[in-house]
């Protein structure tokens, strides 16, 4: 998937309409109520029109008031900190560990520097 730096972002929801007639895959109801996510992730323009393109051209066969939209998002990160702000980190449990999986001390190689990517720090 696409960095959500690079650009805009979607959610792309299945919806029903009334009182419209889509004429391509690229129309949007003036109004549409929404019915699920297509998935619980973000998309980039080109996915989300790729997405579109395959759902609502096949929607313009049927005679059902169903179509797939793309809702712009915007990402806003409430409460993180900036440089310089003092900060009060989470306290987490000594004893977590993944459900089902054995408890495994950390090793020094699970930490990585400033400015370095798992792959560089190995």
């Amino acid at each position: 998937m696409e960095s959500i730096r690079s650009g805009q972002v979607f959610r792309l929801w299945i919806a029903t309409y009334t009182d419209w007639q889509p004429m391509q895959w690229s129309d949007s109801p003036p109004t549409a109520t929404a019915l699920e996510a297509v998935e619980n992730g973000l998309y980039s323009a080109d996915e989300a029109a790729l997405f579109l393109e395959g759902f609502n051209a096949s929607m313009l066969e049927h005679n059902e008031p169903i179509w797939a939209v793309a809702v712009p998002i915007t990402i806003r990160y409430e409460g993180d900190a900036q440089a310089g702000m003092p900060v009060r980190g989470h306290t987490f449990a000594c004893d977590r560990a993944a459900p089902g999986a054995a408890a495994e001390p950390l090793r020094t190689d699970h930490f990585h520097g400033f400015g370095q990517s798992p792959q560089r720090s190995r």
